[in-house]
């Protein structure tokens, strides 16, 4: 496998994948930079190798839009930490933090499809440092589908904290209307903000993993 420092070198070299968005839109790039990153989209180019047209390589990432999936392959090949001079790390660093209050959902979501553990915790503290009442059940469903305990964690402080905020927002109003197992997790929600308030140092148990789409 390829390491951090040669892809920058690489993003001059002709590309020989290309990424196909939801929408459509593709982006042209390069298997040893995607296969380094992450397993899965490693297996993705192998076995699109094997198929009929093995002489143009394309890999789907679904399930997101098309900048969140730009963003999520920038990412990927800038890697754990921006490197180069002060200037251009503190300017790239600036670019990763609006991409992940950007799209930071999207981001742990596909982090977490694809297998890419650092990218996955930058995005889940970017999620959770986010974080506000109205949009706390949506985090949740998140947490679910991600494994993501931190983000679980916080939404559990918030509920603490602002109960009725997170109660009139219509995340909370739709799962008593129509998703017995989602209110379910909210009212476990309540017990574990109960628990957070006696022990600051309380950690959720995993949640069960799905996969996203």
């Amino acid at each position: 496998m390829a390491s951090c420092a040669d892809f920058a070198a690489l993003r001059a070299s002709p590309s020989d994948v290309r990424v196909v968005a939801s929408d459509g839109s593709s982006i042209a790039a390069h298997s040893s930079v995607l296969a380094a990153a992450s397993p899965v989209l490693e297996q993705m180019i192998l076995d699109a190798r094997r198929g009929w047209d093995a002489g143009c390589t394309v890999v789907r990432v679904l399930g997101a839009p098309s900048d969140a999936v730009a963003a999520f392959l920038r990412f990927l090949y800038r890697g754990p930490g921006a490197g180069g001079t002060p200037a251009a790390a503190e300017e790239e660093e600036e670019w990763a933090e609006g991409a992940v209050g950007a799209h930071g959902a999207a981001l742990l979501a596909l982090a977490h499809a694809y297998r890419v553990p650092w990218l996955k915790r930058r995005a889940e503290a970017g999620a959770a440092a986010r974080l506000t009442a109205e949009r706390a059940v949506d985090a949740l469903k998140l947490a679910a589908l991600c494994d993501a305990p931190r983000l679980y964690l916080a939404c559990a402080r918030l509920a603490g904290k602002d109960l009725a905020t997170v109660e009139r927002s219509e995340g909370w109003r739709f799962a008593a209307r129509h998703d017995a197992a989602l209110l379910g997790e909210l009212l476990q929600l309540l017990h574990d903000a109960d628990q957070v308030r006696a022990s600051p140092r309380l950690r959720r148990p995993a949640v069960t993993t799905l996969i996203f789409g």
